[in-house]
């Protein structure tokens, strides 16, 4: 038991890491977008605070899924519905903090994309749907869709240069989004089945309460048919104390009637 709690607070532990990556990967995200270039240091701090996240992540689904299947094994109601209730809190809070770093990929995701729309407009490139504007960028040369008035100036090329950046960080944002639905949906089917697992957890509780009411019960009922019966056993021979001393005392009337006469 000791063990699991050990667990259990192992599993808090790695999800505050997460909450506080969170918090670091907006704050480079910030400073990204407000940058004409993300720098190599940015970038860096960006990808191993990410890499950190995915790692932590998994451990702590893990370190749930352990915890699940330890519970109910030889032990007692009431330590399986707290390790239970605190599997929940703990699952639930996973959920939250996978939503929000979701939350803020999927933000940062189309912030890029808004400045990829504005640096392709500065050189000038037509384009009418996303799909086509990903089909330029995927393009290895400029002129096919750089305005020949601009497709030659520095400022055309380095925003074009910024524009495909943005775009294959993207791409690496779209894998680690579809990542991280796939274990939110595996969470939220792990919740589901412990809110189950709770629910039979209360429902045995109940049960065994109801079954110690029915017990002390029929122990009070049992109890009140013993003191009925004292009492008609004290009454019988009450009574058969009184009919003795009723003989008795016609016997002595009897013999002193007989020596008067």
């Amino acid at each position: 038991m000791e063990e699991m709690f050990k667990e259990a607070k192992q599993i808090r532990e790695w999800l505050e890491s997460i909450e506080e990556d969170t918090k670091t990967i907006k704050r480079l995200h910030t400073l990204a977008l407000h940058s004409a270039r993300t720098d190599d240091e940015t970038q860096n701090k960006m990808m191993d605070t990410m890499v950190r996240i995915k790692t932590v992540s998994l451990r702590a689904k893990s370190g749930l899924k352990s915890l699940e299947k330890q519970m109910g094994s030889k032990m007692s109601h009431v330590m399986t519905r707290m390790l239970s209730v605190q599997h929940s809190t703990l699952s639930k809070r996973y959920q939250s903090a996978i939503t929000a770093y979701q939350a803020e990929l999927v933000n940062y995701k189309e912030r890029c994309e808004s400045l990829i729309k504005t640096q392709l407009q500065i050189v000038g490139a037509k384009y009418a749907t996303d799909e086509e504007m990903e089909a330029l960028l995927d393009q290895e040369n400029t002129q096919v869709f750089v305005n020949n008035y601009i497709r030659e100036t520095t400022e055309a090329k380095q925003a074009l240069q910024m524009a495909r950046l943005r775009h294959n960080e993207i791409i690496g944002l779209e894998k680690s989004i579809l990542e991280l639905k796939e274990l939110f949906v595996d969470m939220a089917m792990l919740v589901q089945s412990q809110g189950e697992v709770i629910d039979r957890i209360e429902y045995n509780v109940k049960q065994g309460v109801n079954f110690v009411t029915d017990g002390n019960q029929d122990l009070g009922k049992g109890k009140r048919y013993r003191i009925k019966a004292r009492k008609k056993k004290l009454w019988l021979i009450m009574c058969l104390v009184t009919i003795l001393l009723v003989l008795i005392l016609l016997a002595v009337i009897k013999m002193m009637l007989d020596k008067l006469l």
